[in-house]
């Protein structure tokens, strides 16, 4: 006691009768039960849409590479009847077919064309959706650029191109069509561009296939050695390259 009255004073036993108290709660079967239930609803509750993010997430990248490499198959299926169709066209104008056989070579290669450009239309976005451009790079687009260019290239020579003897037959053909398009004095042939485009195409649907083991691998599309093939394969579906004004060491014909 003071000269103010009586000071209450704390028991010394009390926080240790809490503690017991608390912990014999804690100890409860029943709160036990209720903390396990709270823990696995909302932890596992996470846990599991966590795990369920992350798989929708390797599935949509997974479809989106299919998607890729479905569309890239479609170009190189289309190319490829395409580009047997311009050589039987080719090959029987070389060689002084009969018209009849001509005529049906000329509608065979049409509709090949037909599909091929139809091809280049719906694949060719899809593609470059999945090669994006950057700020220090186009990504594909130059390459289905040069693609639908060289098709005209080619188009352009069966349809406008002249007919010239060879100095000597070779492999039957005593002709040879000559392109007319440009103002080179060298003579380019069709023969020369869709050899052009074949290498061009064969590269593009080689090298830009994305390997499915590569699916899940964040930086497959802007890795240094991406980069590389890419301006590689750049390099052969140049439009000059194209057009037959690049030879294939790369030097200007003129």
């Amino acid at each position: 006691m003071t000269r103010k009255g009586f000071r209450i004073v704390p028991d010394p036993q009390a926080a240790g009768r809490r503690r017991q108290r608390l912990d014999q709660i804690f100890k409860h079967p029943a709160v036990l039960v209720a903390m396990g239930f709270l823990l696995s609803g909302v932890l596992g509750g996470w846990l599991t849409h966590r795990l369920d993010q992350q798989q929708r997430e390797r599935e949509s990248s997974v479809k989106s590479m299919d998607d890729l490499r479905a569309s890239i198959d479609d170009l190189n299926a289309a190319f490829s009847d395409y580009i047997d169709r311009a050589n039987k066209l080719v090959d029987l104008r070389e060689s002084e077919a009969a018209a009849s056989e001509i005529a049906v070579a000329r509608a065979d290669y049409q509709s090949a064309y037909y599909k091929w450009d139809q091809r280049l239309s719906v694949d060719a976005p899809n593609i470059r959706q999945r090669y994006p451009a950057t700020a220090d790079d186009p990504g594909v687009w130059p390459i289905t650029v040069s693609l639908q260019m060289g098709t005209g290239f080619v188009s352009d020579c069966l349809e406008h191109g002249v007919l010239l003897k060879r100095p000597q037959t070779i492999r039957g053909s005593v002709m040879k069509i000559v392109c007319k398009d440009t103002t080179a004095k060298v003579e380019i042939t069709v023969r020369e561009r869709l050899l052009a485009m074949a290498l061009c195409v064969g590269l593009f649907t080689t090298e830009m296939r994305p390997d499915p083991k590569d699916d899940l691998i964040d930086t497959r599309l802007y890795d240094p050695f991406r980069r590389a093939v890419t301006e590689q394969v750049k390099k052969n579906c140049d439009t000059q390259r194209l057009m037959g004004l690049v030879d294939a060491a790369g030097n200007l014909r003129r």
